[in-house]
Order: C-alpha cells, then structure tokens, then sequence
C-alpha cells in the first residue's frame, strides 16, 4: 500500500475508533442520569438506536524542501485543496446498538457429575428446552492445571469422555461418558462444555 494510501487507511481507523468511544461516552452519561426526581417521580431515560456517519477526508501531496524525498502528504477535510495531486476518501456507515446476545434469548448450561457420566442439559432465559442442539466438550488443559495441578497424556486426555461431540435428546439433555482410566483416585480435570453460542466449565473427580 502506498504512503497516501496507508495515511488515509490509519486516518479513518483513527475517525471511526473515536466515533466509537464518543457514542459509548454519551450512551453511559445517559445511563447514568437518575431514575427519579427528588419528589419521587420518574424521569424519561434516554439511549442512541443508531448513528449515521459520513467522513470525507482528502490527502493531498504538498512541497517539502526540508525533506529529502522532497514530498510530503498533509491530511484535509474534502473539497479544500486545488492540487491535482490529492487522494479524496468518503466512508459512510451507521452504528446499531444491537441488544445483548443479538437480541436472542440467551442460552444456559447445567452440566453435573453423575456417577462415571457426565450430564449436560441445554434451556435458555426464555423458559424453552434446547432439544436437539449440537454439544462440544473438550479437556481444559489449562484450567486443569491451575485449579487442581492436573496434566494429561494425550492418550489420558482422548480417554477422559466417551465423545467430544453429541446432542441433547427431546428432554434437552446430553449423557457422555467419563472414562474410568483417564483419572486417578482423587484426581480432577476440568471440561469445557459449548452449545449454542454459550460455554461452561465443570471438574470431574475420579469417584470410588
């Protein structure tokens, strides 16, 4: 990318990064502004749906004789220069406030121990059963290391539950097993549990 090029490039980044944290700004001052008067009753409160935008920008080679290129490139609102030698920019947009989790009920996971079996039941904050809904679980390496001190082979990882992958039945729920080698008495390992753009850890314990 060539030198104009990359200063118009960083001069938009620069533009639509402080548009960002201005509307972020005013939407947390109004957020902040009282429930109710001091008599008790209830003030309107206020947020930004969206915001249209349209940057113009201009960058524009000028005349240098202190440089040794003998050129330099100098940023301008658009429309204000008369050299021919000028990169012109416009980017427009808007910014959407989108509701947490896209506006989508978010989902919720139960996994528990159960024995030498793992079960996983999938809802969301809807009331609804999640049927029928892929479940990832894998060995938390990481995790099973700083809360219990625990570090599998491969071979003890690949052993730890009977599948990486299955899917709740009609009553939301997912069983894997736990492989009965893979721990030793006493031991623990944590499994990282995803489902429907949610996620959750649990601790499995080698039980007598």
């Amino acid at each position: 990318m060539s030198d104009p090029a990359n200063i118009s490039a960083d001069a938009i980044a620069a533009l639509l990064g402080g548009l960002a944290r201005a509307l972020t700004d005013a939407q947390q001052t109004m957020a902040e502004m009282p429930p109710a008067d001091s008599f008790g009753r209830p003030l309107p409160s206020y947020r930004i749906p969206e915001l249209d935008f349209t940057f113009e920008i201009e960058t524009v080679e000028a005349n240098d004789s202190a440089s040794s290129s003998g050129k330099r490139w100098l940023l301008q609102p658009s429309g204000n220069s008369s050299s021919r030698n000028t990169i012109s920019s416009t980017i427009s947009g808007k910014i959407v406030a989108v509701p947490p989790n896209g506006g989508l009920p978010q989902t919720l996971i139960a996994a528990i121990q159960r024995g030498d079996s793992l079960e996983v039941r999938l809802s969301n904050n809807a009331g609804e059963i999640l049927t029928q809904t892929p479940v990832e679980l894998e060995f938390d390496a990481e995790a099973s290391s700083a809360l219990h001190g625990t570090t599998l082979t491969p071979a003890r990882r690949l052993s730890l539950l009977d599948a990486q992958q299955t899917q709740t039945d009609q009553t939301g729920t997912a069983i894997v097993g736990i492989g009965r080698g893979a721990l030793q008495m006493g031991e623990s390992a944590v499994v990282l549990v995803r489902a429907a753009g949610a996620e959750t850890r649990i601790s499995l314990k080698k039980e007598a």
